[in-house]
């Protein structure tokens, strides 16, 4: 009977183990998203929030500790994930104000950073196709033969790159038993972890649109279910042209 019992208790935090409550964050809007990087002419690890990115941080902190609290998910045991790049450590600790994580519970991890964007990182379209034609030819002609997904940008990441590391960071992730688990990263990393996660396509990739700043998406992982929630924020369906350009 005692063995039968150790046996049941063993397997029930087996499956303990396998269920997570996931927050993917992305970092507000900082000096890249205004364009203002692109005159500055700092590396993207260096870029900060704009004063309208801490708000928003700050807002999104103030949402998701509502809530939590409307629905009864406690921070105890929770575990705060960041990149290691300035304006996500911003995000993340002005969110952490709300949330309480305790400090031994806050660890970076280099798989977050940004997608690499190589030649092409904040600059316009029109600035790219200038300074780089070869380069920019030969980009969109593999994009169409091959999909976005698989395509590199000039000394950067392809898309697969990003989703490889990130199956690395989920392996980190599920070692330990940490829930929820919150983490503060970027729009094209958020978008590589959650195919990862939700055994997507390189299709929908391609088509899924972009996080808008300090957007949370809610992923209940179980044994047998994963489900995936805009539960603040949401998407960028359309970007204006003077918007469009690589690097966040």
């Amino acid at each position: 009977m005692i063995l039968q019992n150790t046996k049941n208790l063993f397997l029930l935090f087996l499956l303990k183990l396998q269920e997570r409550d996931i927050y993917f964050i992305r970092h507000g809007e900082s000096i890249s998203n205004t364009r203002e990087n692109t005159q500055m002419k700092l590396p993207d690890n260096a870029v900060s929030l704009t004063t309208k990115g801490e708000e928003q941080a700050n807002n999104a902190g103030l949402f998701l500790s509502d809530y939590l609290k409307h629905c009864s998910i406690s921070t105890k045991n929770a575990i705060l994930w960041v990149s290691p790049y300035k304006r996500t450590r911003q995000t993340a600790e002005i969110i952490n104000e709300h949330l309480q994580i305790r400090e031994n519970r806050i660890f970076e991890n280099p798989n977050l950073v940004e997608h690499n964007y190589g030649l092409f990182a904040d600059k316009d379209i029109e600035e790219i196709a200038i300074m780089f034609p070869e380069e920019w030819e030969l980009y969109n002609r593999y994009c169409k033969e091959q999909g976005k997904f698989f395509v590199k940008f000039p000394q950067g990441e392809s898309p697969h790159d990003v989703y490889n590391r990130m199956e690395l960071f989920i392996g980190t992730m599920f070692r330990d038993y940490y829930n929820p688990t919150f983490i503060v990263t970027h729009g094209n990393v958020i978008k590589t972890g959650i195919m990862a996660m939700m055994h997507r396509s390189p299709e929908w990739f391609d088509a899924e649109p972009t996080m808008q700043n300090c957007s949370i998406r809610r992923l209940t992982h179980t044994k047998k279910l994963t489900t995936d929630t805009y539960i603040h924020g949401g998407p960028i369906l359309k970007m204006k042209k003077e918007e469009n350009k690589y690097g966040h």
